[in-house]
């Protein structure tokens, strides 16, 4: 065993070695946020990456235990906001309510990965182009997904798109793309040997997906960011003074084709276009009654439910915003849900981050990772990306490869060796916290199977035995509540979509809550909650059909309200005609007066 530590010592390619297999583990770590489960859960992609952490960690430690290595790692202004913005996200979380156990893990991994970059690179073990051909490495491997499922040789995650690569839907995988191409187009434009074609082909694959992703926010990012990386590489903007009048030029002409090109983009889809805006509208009402602190981690879809019911309840908004009113998971806005959970003080922490580590990286001329950062800066601001566990470590990734790391030099040996064995032992610690994703899955499948079987009660077991879990995931609670509900257990079965509500937004579960509410004979209690029903989306049919048939029962006879539910039913205009609309419409007709409906 000496015998091959001294070889390995002394080996002649032991720099070159060490980097390539420290890219190859760091290349392991974004891969594994990649990793389908056959049911999806985003605390299910964790796992897998605590895993390959320590695995990372662990081999660093071995590493320089073995080629005796000394350095030391720089701690600067980014490192000390990252952790004040962990620390307060971890502060603002309810950990009684424990609506999303997962996202605290995920920021103890993202730290960890943060450190453990920052430390390699210090070391010299990894370098920055290491960083950058690993970020276009995912981004290749996503495209070749993309095409695959685009052709049919792989199935997508979502029944309504051809396209989604890993994640659930088109838009995230384009946004995803979009953050690796300009980091292809820097070092396409930086190389000319095996490197450039390198870049080439990774460019046209992710290129040729892009279009395909059908994701507005992904282009604008990609445009933005790659103009930045050609201007910045030709040194457009170093020079600006000496070709005043060329820069001005380029600067209207950018200007009129993004403005062109946003028009075209908004008229592509102008429906979606006019739901975020009334989203964000929403949103910065909730903002404006706490705008310093918000409402704590994790708090967006009370507080989001709340303002849209408020907007609605008040009569202040027209056709077209009562027509694109939905159930919004998110804010569409990483900005703005950040503002409204955490505050300004969240806000300008994470913009003080970005912009300390860009102008560190703009200063060491670290260009494509720079671009990277700017598509995501884009595409934020009208998606969601940060909702997704891959975007935390890419974006960790970027931010990394590009903030200041001290050069190699005599540092103290035990705190070389120390650091790295603390990351690995807490990404080993994080990883053993959380529950193995296989026998929750395995565990939840057999649920679902005894439900239509008739055993209900063994199928509660299951749900219970995996609620402490699965408490953050909202279908699982609702598939659990609806389980309690077929045993007429209505009580449990509201206090779990109660839960529901505080982990998503969905106009049903008051609905559902309405409807056990009557049945337990709390007439006043399930006409309050189909009013809420109402008042959060008015565009939806059924919770006025429902407080019809409620009017019309003979324990709560109401002819005048009976009427006048009667009327929306028959007459208002629903967003989308469907059958189940036409049966509603039947059956209310059908209803005589004279004899009551139960």
């Amino acid at each position: 065993m000496e015998k091959v530590f001294s070889q390995i010592k002394t080996w002649k390619g032991t720099e070159t070695g060490i980097r390539i297999l420290m890219t190859l583990l760091l290349f392991g770590c974004l891969c594994s946020t990649f990793r389908q489960f056959r049911i999806p859960d985003f605390s299910f992609a964790v796992y897998p990456l605590t895993c390959t952490v320590a695995i990372t960690a662990g081999i660093a430690c071995l590493l320089v235990f073995l080629l005796k290595k000394t350095g030391r790692l720089h701690i600067g202004r980014p490192d000390y906001i990252l952790l004040s913005i962990a620390v307060y996200y971890i502060i603002r979380y309810d950990f009684d309510e424990q609506l999303g156990n997962w996202r605290i893990a995920l920021w103890g991994t993202v730290l960890i990965i943060w450190i453990l970059i920052r430390w390699l690179l210090s070391n010299r073990m990894i370098s920055t182009e290491n960083i950058a051909w690993t970020v276009v490495a995912a981004g290749v491997l996503q495209a070749v997904w993309g095409l695959l499922q685009l052709y049919g040789f792989c199935p997508s995650n979502h029944e309504r798109y051809d396209m989604t690569g890993t994640f659930m839907n088109p838009g995230p995988f384009a946004g995803y793309v979009g953050l690796a191409f300009p980091v292809a187009l820097h070092l396409f434009l930086r190389y000319r040997d095996y490197k450039y074609w390198l870049a080439l082909g990774a460019m046209l694959l992710m290129f040729c997906i892009l279009p395909a992703g059908m994701s507005r926010s992904a282009w604008i990012g990609v445009a933005a960011a790659s103009a930045w990386v050609v201007c910045s590489e030709k040194g457009l903007f170093t020079h600006w003074h000496t070709k005043r009048r060329a820069f001005i030029s380029l600067l209207l002409s950018i200007l009129i084709i993004g403005v062109t090109a946003g028009v075209f983009m908004f008229n592509l889809k102008k429906d979606s276009a006019y739901g975020r805006l009334f989203i964000w509208e929403n949103v910065c009402s909730a903002i404006a009654k706490s705008p310093l602190t918000g409402y704590g981690s994790c708090s967006f879809p009370t507080v989001y439910a709340a303002a849209q019911s408020e907007r609605f309840e008040s009569g202040n908004y027209s056709d077209r915003e009562e027509r694109v009113a939905g159930n919004p998971e998110y804010a569409f806005n990483e900005y703005l849900q950040m503002w409204l959970e955490g505050g300004f003080i969240l806000l300008f922490l994470f913009i003080a981050f970005i912009m300390t580590c860009m102008k560190q990286g703009w200063q060491q001329k670290h260009y494509g990772l720079c671009g990277g950062i700017i598509s995501f800066l884009f595409f934020a601001f009208s998606s969601y990306p940060l909702q997704y566990p891959a975007f935390w470590v890419i974006l960790c990734f970027l931010s990394a490869g590009i903030t200041n790391s001290a050069p190699y030099g005599n540092g103290k040996r035990i705190f070389c060796i120390l650091l790295p064995v603390l990351l690995c032992v807490s990404s080993v610690v994080i990883f053993k916290t959380l529950p193995s994703p296989q026998k929750q899955i395995e565990t939840w499948e057999k649920c679902r199977v005894l439900r239509p079987m008739g055993e209900k009660q063994l199928a509660i077991e299951g749900y219970g035995m995996l609620f402490q879990s699965l408490k953050h995931n909202p279908r699982f609670i609702s598939e659990y509540a609806q389980c309690m509900f077929e045993v007429a257990d209505y009580e449990k079965s509201n206090l779990l979509y109660e839960r529901y509500l505080k982990l998503q937004c969905n106009s049903l579960i008051y609905n559902f809550m309405g409807q056990n509410y009557q049945y337990m004979g709390q007439y006043r209690e399930a006409e309050s909650y189909y009013t809420k029903s109402i008042n959060f989306l008015p565009n939806r049919i059924y919770p006025y059909y429902l407080l019809a048939k409620l009017y019309a029962s003979e324990s709560c006879r109401d002819s005048a309200r009976f009427e006048a539910m009667k009327q929306v039913v028959l007459t208002k205009e629903p967003k989308v005609m469907s059958t189940a609309i036409r049966e509603m419409r039947e059956e209310i007709k059908k209803i005589n007066w004279n004899r009551s409906v139960e």
